[in-house]
């Protein structure tokens, strides 16, 4: 990719801060594509993760409200308890926290999520 590759750009004072450019691949060369971010970004009701591309929703289904990382293989989505294991790994791993206080973390965060609103996770523990 050239220097002119820039990824997640405001175009100028003038455009809304909600219009952006976004960088596509389409297979062998770069094109920018100008898209409303209220348009086409939706968030997985699951772990909040944006969901732009077909590829982002599970099952690349478009018509589901959770991402290919709150799925399970068979395109149905985790249980709570699933997801909050997976959270919380990906906590630990990328805050450098221990499992515990990671699952604490992942809680707090899946809490304010519109799948697990009002749940409360087991309480289990994990080995130090």
């Amino acid at each position: 990719m050239g220097s002119d590759a820039s990824v997640l750009a405001p175009r100028d004072k003038s455009t809304s801060t909600r219009d952006r450019l976004v960088l596509r691949l389409s297979q062998s060369h770069v094109r920018y594509e100008e898209v409303s971010e209220m348009e086409t970004t939706q968030k997985c009701v699951g772990c909040g993760m944006p969901m732009v591309a077909a590829s982002d929703f599970a099952g690349a289904d478009t018509s589901k409200d959770y991402c290919r990382h709150c799925a399970k293989p068979d395109g149905s989505m985790q249980s709570y308890e699933e997801k909050l294991d997976a959270m919380a790994g990906f906590v630990a791993k990328n805050e450098a926290l221990n499992l515990v206080a990671a699952r604490g973390v992942a809680a707090s965060r899946m809490a304010k999520l519109p799948a697990w609103q009002g749940r409360v996770p087991s309480p289990r523990a994990y080995p130090r």
